[in-house]
């Protein structure tokens, strides 16, 4: 199987398309898999070896037509000697508009399809062309059933929806003290996450007489403006910068929290979010998305108003199935495990043989 792909972690950006790492790795596990990475300018290529897989990495500018037609090449010349291709994430269907001769099956995560105000305008522009090449491989992979139902609009063959892969948890979780409300959220910090909400809400609950304190996980463009208004509200001891790191390290920040929060404006799936209900955290976060699909009553608070006083409401009752962890991280174990995951696409995969010899 050859999965090609446009996000895949890399020495420069370790943290860039992890998700589809993870899936990569867990498909290994019954098929032999290879790897063709259509990098962005400035990431580094060659071929090395992702712990068994191996990875050939050219680069692609997105927006130059000339670049797409070597990358198109580059997907020929390793598709030989493999008998399906696996593309992942929407901009990897920029050189496979014609197929390559071989039974396909597309796996779709970009938040934006679901929210397009969330991604630039030029993002936009070239999603609104590629998403009706959605209708090409035999079958399409959704993470989500809001997402297969959006995708439903620009194909007719069949739309199978099997969640992102879910780490699991490394790190047991620790016990917080009864006065205390210790807050995690894992994201970049984006328009689209809302860190500058985040800090806010710890802001209204110590307010309310709440020790509370939050951890933000991640990096992005905001952090100098996260970091202001840290400073501006005096919550320097409250609100904890981590920046990026390693996927494998998330589960520590994870286990030493008792909610998982994020403001998020919307998510096509929210794998930070099912992570931490595997760990047994209960989950506060925005109620569009993805993650409505397995965020119930005992499992979490979803939150329609985006007021700082609405989020602090969801928090306070989020502590309450706090005492449930165990209950919480057993549904999302059994919702999200490999094994289930791995017979899902099994299945997709004999079916996108059938079609492709019908």
């Amino acid at each position: 199987m050859l999965v090609v792909t446009t996000w895949y972690p890399s020495p420069s950006a370790p943290e860039s398309g992890a998700f589809i790492q993870r899936d990569v790795r867990m498909l290994r596990e019954r098929h032999d898999v290879r790897v063709l990475h259509l990098a962005q300018p400035g990431i580094e290529t060659g071929v090395e070896d992702d712990d068994g897989v191996p990875v050939t990495r050219v680069t692609m500018r997105r927006s130059s037509p000339i670049a797409v037609r070597r990358a198109r090449r580059a997907v020929r010349e390793a598709a030989v000697g493999v008998e399906l291709v696996h593309s992942m994430s929407i901009s990897s269907l920029l050189p496979l508009s014609r197929g390559v001769g071989l039974p396909w099956v597309h796996t779709e995560h970009w938040s934006a399809l679901l929210a397009p105000e969330t991604a630039p305008l030029a993002a936009r522009l070239v999603g609104g062309v590629l998403v009706r090449r959605l209708g090409r491989p035999e079958v399409v992979v959704a993470v989500s059933d809001a997402l297969a139902r959006l995708i439903a609009r620009y194909r007719r063959g069949p739309i199978e929806v099997i969640p992102n892969a879910v780490p699991a948890p490394t790190s047991r979780r620790h016990a917080g003290e009864a006065e205390r409300v210790r807050l995690v959220s894992v994201g970049g910090l984006i328009e689209r996450k809302r860190p500058l909400m985040a800090v806010a809400v710890v802001d209204e609950l110590r307010r309310r007489g709440r020790d509370a304190s939050l951890v933000l996980v991640g990096d992005g463009p905001l952090r100098a403006a996260v970091e202001q208004d840290v400073r501006a509200r005096g919550l320097d001891g409250a609100v904890r910068l981590a920046g990026t790191i390693a996927p494998d390290e998330v589960s520590a920040y994870l286990a030493d929290a008792d909610v998982f929060f994020t403001a998020t404006r919307s998510e096509t799936f929210g794998v930070a979010i099912a992570e931490a209900l595997r760990h047994g955290l209960p989950v506060v976060a925005g109620g569009e998305g993805g993650h409505r699909e397995f965020i119930g009553p005992a499992d979490g608070v979803l939150v329609d108003s985006d007021t700082p006083p609405a989020y602090a409401d969801a928090v306070e009752s989020a502590l309450a199935l706090a005492a449930d962890g165990d209950a919480i991280a057993r549904r999302a174990e059994e919702r999200f495990s490999d094994a289930a995951r791995q017979d899902a696409y099994d299945a997709v995969y004999r079916l996108a043989v059938e079609r492709r010899a019908a």
